[in-house]
């Protein structure tokens, strides 16, 4: 399967997909309005300070709470693939079976992902305190190894991405889901590259679109509770259905590698 054609089918899924995208819906519209009473609609930065320990709590709650909903999306994706529908019945135990799993993956991801940024920015310091603070050679030096830093860090994480795809394909044990996605990746190291570089571009479009959008309804709507609460739906059913298509774009393209055998025989272990 090429990348152009998993999009196909991801973008596909992500329209006929209804009643898994009203859970992610339902779920996003819970955690917007959530965030918009903490914060309210118009935020200033003195009121975001105040309120940035409940803000860190709450994001900890969403993230986790996301974490646990992914076993039961990725495992109805996958039912929507090969059945032609998600069973919604075994969305409450693919939460449940995966859950442990894939908080270990993220935060195997995270952890990398992480590692370039902190790196990077070690980088710029010592290119800064080399520079005297004012030498703009060092500075941009600093700028480079940042991006260098950030870049390399994401490039390391995306094999161990595909890890939480395998898990639920196969329900297999954390580290050989890990290990089969990481030769997965780098079996088919250029399509995964190309069908990153698509994704990256549709999602750039769609942001446009929708960014053009809630402008447009800022000119048409004064600021405040209304108009917030218009974005926050919006938002939530935007990001549903994107989710959807990206979920559903890399399980074809998982499925399709590891039919064609390009990931390691035999299946990660149970």
């Amino acid at each position: 399967m090429t990348a152009g054609q998993a999009i196909q089918k991801g973008f596909m899924l992500s329209i006929s997909t209804w009643p898994l995208a009203a859970i992610i819906a339902a779920f996003n519209n819970i955690g917007g309005f959530s965030f918009l009473l903490i914060l309210g609609p118009n935020p200033t930065p003195d009121e975001v300070g105040q309120r940035i320990i409940y803000l860190v709590f709450f994001i900890l709650i969403v993230s986790m709470a996301w974490i646990y909903m992914q076993g039961g999306v990725l495992g109805g994706v996958l039912s929507k693939i090969k059945t032609d529908g998600p069973d919604l019945a075994e969305f409450v135990g693919n939460c449940n079976r995966f859950f442990a799993r894939l908080v270990a993956v993220n935060s195997l991801v995270g952890g990398i992902a992480m590692l370039g940024w902190v790196l990077g920015a070690v980088l710029v310091g010592v290119m800064v305190a080399l520079g005297g603070g004012n030498n703009i050679f060092f500075n941009i030096l600093g700028v480079l190894f940042m991006f260098i830093a950030v870049i390399g860090s994401i490039i390391a994480a995306v094999p161990f991405m595909l890890g939480q795809y395998v898990i639920v394909i196969e329900d297999g044990k954390l580290w050989a889901s890990v290990k089969k996605s990481a030769m997965l990746a780098k079996a088919v190291w250029g399509k995964l590259f190309w069908l990153g570089f698509l994704l990256f571009v549709s999602m750039a479009v769609i942001s446009l679109l929708v960014g053009l959008l809630t402008l447009l309804l800022g000119k048409a709507i004064p600021a405040g509770w209304l108009l917030s609460s218009l974005n926050v739906i919006i938002n939530s059913v935007v990001n549903c259905v994107i989710g959807l298509f990206l979920t559903g774009t890399i399980m074809h393209f998982v499925l399709s590698m590891a039919q064609e055998g390009t990931a390691a025989n035999p299946p990660a272990q149970q």
